[in-house]
């Protein structure tokens, strides 16, 4: 026991308890270590499987519970033990406290049952007085040294040198068990015998219970990651389901089947995009399609509808204020920035779509500002009912306010030469200004409200548009001059325009082509004017359903453009006075549409919330014509000799001469390479990276060139006995192989402009010769015939390749030089290129075209509307035929990285396929002017170019969207990324938010 400050009296001897304690353990404090480690020792010693402890040891340290008595628990406990175990040692031979516990024991109970540990220092018996020697014990208690303490000498164990006092060491454990066995009642044999044994079977436990502690651990953990995969899974399936769900939104949207919104449309397809783990791109191109005419959609408000406050006018004119709808646009002469009015005016970058800052002081309520001809100046209206200029840069007014209407202003119009200006008012007059004097003019003759004013283009007349259904030319000069009046309308007159060539005057009032069938008057809301005449150009414009709120000519005044209640915009084409083109995407009345100066784009605005910037060049489609460089002097891309593996660069000869054209169809750029005399046919091979350009005439040379300048590069390949018929590059751009009209086959070292293999004979009237990509295999083709050769050596491999019964048009090597396809228009035949034996021969009737994946895996034939995968090892078709085209495919590629087949046909349109599952990936380009001949795909994939052939046999470029472009240009026509509100509404509130467009600022609803 551990010394206590104070030593109580003896209490009273207790009657033991059996069963309490197997030993009660003395010891000094300082000695706790051996304590622990003995009582450790017998804990375990003998202990069998399932029981705690193999003795129950009593120690003050784990078995004292807190008592002011507590001599007398340590008595009781003592009382209660069978065995006495005291630790001599030099601390516990200097504590009284041991000493009193030995004491105790040997009074109450005797010495037969007390046994002794001996830690640190010696004890030395005398058996003459029956005690332990004090002049020679250093660890003796003093009772122990007292005459006839103890009968005999006693057995002892000493552990001195066992510290730390491991029950897991042999020695000590061996020592301990000294101590045990007298406990257990049992020898030292038997006991030690049993301990091991119970130790094995311990052991064996412990294994499988630690083996099954693995197993569930391992069970635990494989049910650990089979939950994560199912909630993985589960995440998955809810992503895929909400991403499926918001590309059937989308397309409902696009389609009319539910009220549309196209930027909703536009960020749906978009979030789809990046949550659905399995997305189909094609949703990106059939978003991208439906929305081709539009360059740009930007907010400037919200949806605002007069139907709901057709009873209540104050309601209505509070939602008009909160609302802030848009009525007016006006473009910029410079195209890029447009100018919009009503209840704010505001200005606008064409290109992002974001408002620029100014502030215009007076503020306006301009329902139709428009900019001065050099665009330095703005013309609006005030809250007060004047007509103001503004300065643009400034914002500041650039003079005092324009007075004299009696109420509302409804439209105002620089002149030409932007140094005059007219607007027109609800009090029923046209006022005129002359800027620089000051002079004004009054023009009157409208029986009530007067909707719109416009200049001819010399600003010496004026044409006007009223409620009392007239149109009305005036003369500038003349203001007291009688206007000319043309009735026709039957309704008020909303819009009037005078196209830039002065010839024609279009006026615009209600109207329904519905009700046209029946009442042919009841469709007059689109009229053409002879502006000299006044006659009535043709029949009515019909196709509108309700009010003409707008009307603008194209600056070469070949179209007109207009706007309408019933949320369309027009173009209509003013030769023939058909229908060019139907604009659809607002939501609400369109109120303002203009023109920019070049005529590629037009501005609308829409009492949906929006204006748009549309691209009326493109008419839909979303393929354009290559850049044509007028300045160069064979402007064109045709007839083509060659072009690089993307299409950017193409050698072509000219129809009217033989002189040779290098053609960069990014630019349109075309440079002259070589003039041969006409009548000269000529050959060209290009590298892969169409960098250097090698062009054959009949002059027996091959000269090379650098595709950038145009220049020569090095000397010719000369010593040809006959001028050189066809000539290609290896995929690297150092080989390049030749063959000559006399069919001599030549491989030559394009760097050093040497030989290195050949010259060796061919096969009689041999057309084409084809590279491998390393350019060790050549292979000619002579009619329906080819031969394959050792590039270097010249040793044939295999015999002649027949089978074909038709010419051979195409020789395409795999990227690994092991296979070689051989095609014509019946067939194509694939080789083994190592034997020259035959693979697998492909019969059809009208295979156009073949190609091969940059990765060895796949190639693809275009015959008659369909288009088949086959396998390159075995020539076996994968999966079913590739149906789409309504005509003849007439050009196939397949992308650089092997993802995307791209197909044209003589339907005019362009396909996109999956080359891995063959699914049709979004939907048929269409607006080609012609059958699609050939078609390229960037490395990147971010660029089509297809030449196509016209019906008049003239033949034409033009570029599309591929695919790595398409999330990037949905994005182009947006003006703020998606809001979280949005995000939440339109996505999921499960799902966190993700910019959908991180390139566009946030909406202003994060804001």
């Amino acid at each position: 026991m551990a010394e206590p400050m104070t030593i109580a009296a003896d209490p009273p001897p207790k009657q033991a308890s059996p069963t309490a304690y197997d030993a009660f353990l003395s010891y000094s404090h300082a000695d706790r270590a051996i304590a622990a480690g003995i009582q450790r020792g017998l804990h375990r010693i003998g202990r069998r499987v399932g029981r705690l402890h193999a003795l129950r040891v009593f120690r003050d340290a784990t078995d004292l519970t807190a008592s002011p008595d507590l001599w007398g628990k340590v008595a009781e406990a003592m009382d209660q033990a069978r065995y006495c175990i005291v630790v001599l040692s030099p601390h516990s031979a200097a504590s009284e406290w041991v000493d009193r516990e030995i004491a105790y024991w040997l009074r109450t109970r005797g010495p037969e049952h007390l046994l002794f540990v001996v830690a640190g220092g010696q004890v030395k018996w005398d058996r003459e007085l029956h005690r332990f020697d004090p002049t020679r014990s250093t660890v003796a208690l003093p009772v122990l040294t007292e005459p006839g303490a103890l009968p005999t000498e006693p057995l002892y164990v000493d552990v001195t040198e066992d510290a730390p006092w491991d029950p897991r060491a042999a020695l000590f454990r061996e020592k301990l068990t000294d101590l045990a066995a007298p406990i257990h009642g049992k020898p030292k044999y038997e006991l030690a015998g049993e301990d091991l044994r119970e130790q094995r079977r311990f052991r064996r436990l412990r294994r499988a219970a630690v083996a099954g502690l693995v197993l569930l651990t391992v069970l635990a953990l494989i049910a650990a990651v089979v939950a994560v995969d199912r909630q993985r899974e589960a995440v998955r399936q809810r992503n895929q389901a909400i991403g499926l769900r918001l590309v059937s939104d989308t397309e409902s949207m696009l389609a009319g089947a539910r009220p549309r919104d196209d930027v909703r449309a536009i960020q749906q397809t978009l979030a789809a995009r990046q949550i659905t783990p399995d997305f189909d791109e094609g949703a990106l191109l059939r978003t991208l399609n439906a929305e081709a005419a539009v360059d740009k959609i930007v907010q400037t408000g919200k949806p605002f509808s007069t139907d709901a406050f057709l009873q209540d006018q104050p309601a209505m004119g509070e939602s008009f204020r909160t609302a802030n709808p848009t009525i007016g646009v006006s473009f910029g002469p410079a195209g890029d920035r447009i100018l919009t009015g009503g209840v704010e005016m505001r200005l606008w970058d064409v290109r992002t779509g974001s408002r620029i800052d100014r502030t215009f002081e007076p503020q306006p309520v301009a329902l139709r500002p428009v900019f001065s001809p050099d665009g330095r100046r703005i013309a609006g209206t005030t809250m007060e009912g004047a007509v103001q200029i503004w300065d643009v840069e400034s914002g500041k007014a650039a003079g005092p306010p324009l007075v004299g209407f009696q109420g509302v202003v409804n439209g105002v119009v620089f002149a030409p030469d932007g140094r005059s200006v007219a607007a027109c008012g609800a009090d029923g007059v046209i006022r005129w200004w002359d800027l620089d004097s000051g002079r004004a003019e009054v023009f009157t003759g409208h029986e009530g409200e007067v909707s719109s004013v416009a200049f001819s283009p010399d600003g010496r007349r004026m044409v006007s548009g009223g409620q009392d259904t007239t149109v009305r030319i005036w003369n500038v000069e003349s203001p007291t001059e009688p206007p000319q009046v043309l009735r026709r309308h039957t309704r008020p007159v909303s819009s009037v325009g005078w196209s830039p060539d002065g010839r024609l005057i279009a006026s615009g009032s209600s109207g329904s082509a519905k009700a046209a069938e029946l009442a042919p008057d009841l469709g007059a809301a689109l009229l053409l004017w002879d502006a000299d005449s006044g006659r009535l150009i043709g029949d009515p414009l019909v196709g509108h359903e309700g009010q003409i709120t707008s009307v603008a000519f194209s600056p070469d005044s070949t179209e007109l453009a207009s706007g309408a209640t019933d949320t369309t915009i027009r173009l209509w084409n003013t030769d023939t006075g058909s229908s060019a083109e139907t604009l659809t995407g607002h939501t609400g009345w369109v109120l303002g549409v203009a023109f920019a100066r070049d005529g590629r784009q037009l501005a609308s605005t829409s009492w949906d919330g929006t204006m748009r910037v549309w691209n009326v060049d493109r008419a839909g489609s979303l393929g354009a014509p290559w850049p044509s460089d007028q300045g160069s002097a064979k402007p064109g891309y045709g007839p083509v000799l060659t072009s690089d593996r993307e299409g950017r660069r193409l050698v072509k000869q000219d129809n009217e001469n033989a002189s040779v054209w290098l053609v960069d169809s990014q630019t349109g750029r075309s440079t002259a390479l070589v003039d041969y005399p006409d009548g000269s046919d000529a050959g060209a091979a290009i590298t892969t990276d169409g960098r250097r350009v090698a062009v054959a005439g009949p002059d027996k040379t091959v000269t090379f060139y650098d595709a950038e300048t145009g220049n020569q590069v090095g000397g010719p390949l000369t010593g040809f006995g006959e001028p050189v018929r066809s000539l290609e590059f290896d995929a690297r751009g150092t080989r390049l192989a030749t063959l000559s009209t006399g069919n001599v086959v030549q491989l030559w070292d394009a760097e050093a402009a040497s030989p290195i293999g050949g010259p060796f004979v061919g096969p009689s009237e041999a057309e084409m010769v084809e590279l491998s990509a390393d350019g060790r295999l050549l292979a000619v083709a002579a009619g329906n015939t080819a031969q394959l050769w050792n590039a270097e050596s010249g040793t044939p491999i295999g015999g002649p390749m027949t089978g074909h019964g038709a010419d051979i048009r195409n020789l395409v090597f795999d990227p690994a030089g092991t296979r070689l396809l051989t095609h014509s228009g019946d067939s194509v035949r694939l080789w083994d290129v190592r034997t020259g034996d035959l693979v697998k021969e492909i019969r059809a009737q009208g295979i156009w075209a073949v190609a091969m994946a940059p990765d060895g895996s796949r190639f693809v034939t275009g015959e008659e509307t369909t288009l088949r995968r086959w396998d390159v090892r075995t020539g076996e078709q994968v999966g079913p035929p590739m149906e789409g085209h309504t005509e003849m495919v007439r050009s196939v590629t397949i992308s650089a990285d092997s993802r995307y087949i791209v197909s044209g046909s003589r339907d005019q349109t362009l396909r996109f396929w999956d080359l891995a599952d063959g699914h049709v990936v979004g939907v048929p380009l269409q607006g080609s002017p012609g059958w699609i001949e050939a078609v390229w795909i960037s490395a990147d994939n971010s660029t089509v170019r297809t030449i196509h052939q016209e019906l008049t046999n003239e033949a034409g470029a033009w570029v599309w969207p591929g695919p790595s472009t398409w999330a990037g240009r949905l994005c182009d026509k947006l003006a703020a990324d998606m809001s979280r509100h949005q995000w939440s509404e339109w996505i999921s509130p499960d799902l966190e938010y993700r910019p959908v467009c991180p390139g566009l600022p946030p909406h202003p609803d994060d804001s």
